[in-house]
């Protein structure tokens, strides 16, 4: 079954959860297989919103994760059915939502710039007494 976009994603099943959970939210239609689970927000609530909520909640998620008889770390989908999101106004959502963005695009265009103009930069900066 093909997801939308906007689908939250958690895994659910594999070594990584002995240190980390992964949380990500799609931007194009995608098809997961049984290692993650999907979350598809009600109305009201901002994809984005949702997933910085589980990422903050990270730790706690982290402590529910068990160990299947074979060894494998999972977490059973109760303990993300009954996580607490904050009921925050939508407005209010959006806008986190949109201040993501900008620190996503930001971090994306540095990311891409040269290193040599990153460097030059810094040394002028440097030169100048600027640092």
């Amino acid at each position: 079954k093909k997801l939308p976009p906007a689908s939250i994603l958690i895994v659910v099943r594999g070594m990584i959860l002995a240190h980390t959970i992964p949380v990500a939210l799609t931007d194009v239609p995608v098809a997961i297989n049984q290692d993650m689970k999907a979350l598809i927000p009600l109305k009201g609530y901002d994809p984005h919103f949702i997933c910085w909520s589980l990422k903050a909640a990270h730790g706690y998620i982290l402590g529910k994760v068990a160990t299947a008889a074979h060894g494998t770390k999972r977490l059973e989908v109760e303990h993300i059915a009954t996580l607490p999101i904050p009921r925050v106004p939508l407005t209010e959502q959006m806008h986190f939502a949109r201040m993501v963005r900008k620190i996503r695009d930001s971090r994306s265009r540095l990311i891409a710039a040269e290193p040599d103009d990153l460097f030059n930069s810094l040394a002028q900066r440097a030169f100048k007494g600027e640092l």
